[in-house]
C-alpha cells in the first residue's frame, strides 16, 4: 500500500472511533469529565422545587384557615340553636359569653364570644373576625 492509503485509512479510523463524550488520547479510551454536569442541572431544578414548596405551604395555610373558619361558623350556629331569639341569660358561661352585657342580642351575648374563642384556639387573631349581620 502506498502512503497516501495508509494515511488516508487512519484518518478515516478515528472518525469512527469518535463518539460523543469518549475521546481517544495516546491509545487510552476516557471519558470527559462529566461531574460539573449533575451539579448544574441541580441548581436549574432548585427554584423551581423551591417556588413549589412555597405554593404548597400558601395552599395548605389558607385551606387550614378555611377548616378554621367553618368550625366557628358551625359552632356559631351550634350555640344559636340552643338559645333562640328568646332564651334567657342562664344558657352563657362565661368565658364563651358575658350574660351581664347590657342590652345586646343574644347572637352578640353568645355567638360571637363563642366564634371569637374558637377562632383564637386555633391559632389565628379571634378579634379580627367580622361580623355581618342585617337588623
Amino acid at each position: 500500500m502506498s502512503s497516501h492509503t495508509l494515511l488516508h485509512l487512519k484518518v478515516k479510523e478515528n472518525r469512527v472511533m469518535e463518539t460523543p463524550g469518549i475521546h481517544r488520547r495516546r491509545g487510552i479510551i476516557a471519558r470527559r469529565n462529566e461531574s460539573g454536569q449533575s451539579f448544574v442541572e441541580f441548581a436549574f431544578i432548585v427554584p423551581f422545587l423551591f417556588i413549589m414548596l412555597v405554593g404548597v405551604t400558601f395552599i395548605a395555610q389558607a385551606f387550614n384557615l378555611q377548616m378554621v373558619l367553618y368550625g366557628a361558623a358551625y359552632e356559631g350556629a351550634r350555640i344559636m340553636a340552643k338559645n333562640p331569639a328568646g332564651a334567657d341569660n342562664s344558657h352563657c358561661i362565661k368565658p364563651a359569653c358575658d350574660p351581664d352585657k347590657g342590652n345586646e342580642t343574644n347572637f352578640e351575648k353568645y355567638v360571637i364570644p363563642v366564634v371569637r374563642q374558637y377562632v383564637t384556639k386555633n391559632g389565628y387573631d379571634g378579634e379580627k373576625v367580622v361580623f355581618y349581620t342585617e337588623n
